[in-house]
């Protein structure tokens, strides 16, 4: 792989982790407005949102755009991020 191939695809990882956190912060702030109906389906986008920029968040350490501890911060603020949302829609 060439450098500017390692450059394109740490840009990429970049995108589109920043791209899933904006959709994870979107999704957030439609707790206010949910029905009883739809809390199950919105817990359920919630953690699939974090898994996913997990996965990037991993993919961009692998690739050297972010560091162990930053990763490690991230994870333990999204996984409290998870429990927050689980408790506020009272689903356990």
């Amino acid at each position: 792989m060439s450098v500017n191939e390692d450059v394109r695809n740490t840009n990429l990882v970049r995108e589109r982790t920043i791209e899933t956190a904006l959709n994870l912060l979107d999704t957030a702030q439609r707790i206010r407005t949910l029905t009883p109906v739809y809390k199950s389906q919105f817990i359920v986008d919630t953690k699939n949102q974090v898994d996913t920029l997990l996965d990037y968040l991993q993919i961009g350490y692998s690739v050297g755009a972010i560091s162990r501890m930053n990763v490690d911060i991230l994870a333990k603020e999204l996984h409290a991020l998870v429990d927050a949302v689980t408790i506020a829609t009272n689903i356990t």
